[in-house]
């Protein structure tokens, strides 16, 4: 029975020794959730960006219209670029001004409108237009404008 009881100057060192590895654990668990909240945080800054960049890609193939003068069969291409069964792609609503007519469209499948001699959203590809891209404050593309010069 002598040799089962220990002396508490024994079991001290052990015990020292399992506070100091759980003091350590935790020290090294903080520090790891620390270091995965800034890699999160890094993550949101770098998608932002990309993000940003992304958009910013996909509006420069419409934003290189702004204030060109094109003709009316590269406003037939423009049409087909951009316009989907789906809707725009990077804009809110193409419109085209014939002189005293103007046809908004928000939708493919009124290409022939665009071809159609009698209709009054006729673009002759010889036709020369003035096009211009209209943003919100938030720099996002609603309207491309066409717009017919005499």
């Amino acid at each position: 029975m002598e040799e089962l009881k220990r002396n508490r100057f024994e079991i001290a060192p052990q015990a020292l020794l399992l506070a100091a590895g759980v003091i350590l654990s935790v020290v090294l668990i903080s520090i790891m959730v620390m270091q995965f909240e800034q890699a999160k945080n890094m993550s949101d800054v770098v998608s932002g960006k990309m993000i940003e960049d992304t958009e910013r890609l996909r509006n420069s193939g419409i934003m290189q219209y702004d204030g060109l003068r094109v003709s009316g069969a590269e406003v037939r291409n423009f049409y087909k670029l951009y316009l989907t069964a789906a809707g725009p792609k990077g804009f809110e609503k193409l419109i085209v001004k014939n002189g005293g007519a103007e046809k908004s469209y928000i939708r493919s499948g009124s290409f022939s409108e665009l071809t159609d001699m009698s209709g009054s959203g006729y673009v002759a590809p010889t036709d020369v237009y003035l096009c211009t891209v209209e943003q919100n404050a938030n720099g996002i593309i609603t309207n491309v404008i066409f717009n017919l010069e005499k």
